[in-house]
């Protein structure tokens, strides 16, 4: 594997970047001509965005959605008018809807618990605009209530740390056995992903408070994040196998189950640099798991589901096995550059341009074959793989937590270069 790898490597540094073509310039116009249809504007409420063409705003999709926008030079008031419609339906005890309807605006779409990226949408845009510290309030103590209710008897039913999916359509529709079926749901997995993401959203809560010069405030969240990085490397981690593993919280056992899920720790700095290295090396670049002709899938090829479509017959059929994902990608690429695996990082950036330049503007694609598949046209995330190459000759990262992030200007200001040249 390794020497296959590494001729891999020679070739993609000698290949032109995808952003000096004239198909890039020809993609990202029609980007331009794609985007006005995610404005979803209305009498009630104020625009906002979506990538889907019903309309409905997703909780994670819309963080990688205003990053799509930014880069396209849309303003940012559409993330921050998506985030405040999602904290206006928040309930009492902290609970924010997972999906919002376009047409009814009384009731969410989905009300299991939205995944943790408003927080993080808020700090992008601060950074984007160079306005930090101006979050209000009242935006900051609905983020703690959020945060609290993760951490609340509901989603943490274990007490040890860690929360859960209330099912498997939390993080990935229909990978059921991560968190069982649809319907039958009783909020077990403490899933690796999740918990990354919950990680990273307590860090940018507090980068958000520390913003207006609230330390003690930014500390109870920064330790916060720490405890529940301690909890995954303690529960979530295998090391028999060198990844990590969702935990069955009645059961009390792991669920052995090989998914990209495990490269999220990368990204949110959990793993330490010898579990980096293992993740890395014994399976990210494995060809016979994830390393396929368009990585990264869902699932390892090895795993018994590992199928295109429906596994098994009473399942409601999945968009999350042997399909590459926008997202995913993304989070990995940054995470591999996060713990020095550059060449890496080049590799996943250079297949995901080359992916996306082959079958533009689809939802998702199979691993496989690369043929796009699922919503078509769709202008939400996927459009992160023309900027992927670029951001890394950048050296930019959006999802950077800090108090200022250049990297919207910097990719901006190659985007103008690159379609003037």
């Amino acid at each position: 594997m390794k020497g296959l790898y590494d001729g891999e490597m020679k070739n993609e540094s000698l290949a032109q970047p995808f952003q000096e073509t004239d198909h890039w310039r020809s993609l990202y116009n029609m980007l331009l001509g794609y985007l006005p249809r995610g404005v979803v504007a209305n009498e009630t409420e104020p625009p906002h965005f979506s990538g889907y063409d019903r309309q409905v705003l997703y909780d994670w999709d819309q963080y990688f959605e205003a990053i799509v926008q930014l880069y396209a030079g849309y303003p940012s008031f559409y993330a921050r008018n998506g985030v405040e419609r999602f904290l206006r339906f928040q309930t009492a005890e902290g609970r924010v809807p997972r999906s919002l309807n376009r047409k009814d605006q009384t009731r969410p779409k989905h009300w299991d618990m939205a995944k943790p990226f408003l927080a993080q949408t808020l700090l992008l845009i601060e950074q984007a605009d160079g306005t930090e510290g101006e979050t209000p309030e009242n935006h900051l103590a609905a983020l703690e209530k959020a945060l609290a209710f993760w951490d609340g008897p509901e989603c943490n039913p274990r007490g040890a740390g860690l929360s859960v999916m209330s099912f498997c359509g939390q993080m990935m529709d229909g990978l059921w056995e991560r968190g069982g079926f649809h319907g039958e749901e009783d909020h077990f997995s403490e899933a690796v992903d999740l918990n990354a993401y919950l990680v990273r959203e307590a860090r940018c809560l507090a980068q958000l408070a520390e913003n207006q010069g609230q330390v003690a405030r930014a500390g109870v969240w920064r330790d916060w994040a720490d405890r529940k990085a301690e909890a995954m490397n303690r529960w979530l981690w295998n090391e028999e196998d060198g990844l990590y593993y969702d935990f069955h919280a009645r059961e009390k056992r792991p669920i052995p189950v090989k998914c990209v899920s495990t490269f999220m720790p990368l990204w949110a700095g959990v793993a330490d640099s010898r579990q980096a290295d293992r993740l890395v090396r014994e399976h990210l670049l494995n060809e016979a798991e994830f390393w396929r002709p368009w990585p990264v899938p869902a699932l390892a090829a090895d795993e018994p589901g590992y199928v295109v479509g429906r596994w098994r017959e009473n399942e409601i059929g999945c968009s999350w096995r042997a399909h590459t994902w926008a997202p995913t990608n993304y989070m990995t690429m940054h995470g591999l550059v996060r713990y020095g695996f550059r060449a890496e990082a080049a590799a996943l950036a250079r297949k995901s341009a080359a992916l996306f330049s082959k079958q533009p503007f689809q939802e998702y694609w199979g691993t496989e074959s690369g043929q796009g598949t699922g919503i078509k046209p769709f202008w939400g995330w996927s459009a992160l793989f023309l900027f992927a190459e670029m951001e890394l000759a950048q050296g930019a990262d959006p999802t950077r937590i800090e108090a200022r992030n250049d990297s919207i200007a910097l990719v901006r200001k190659a985007v103008r270069r690159h379609l003037f040249k």
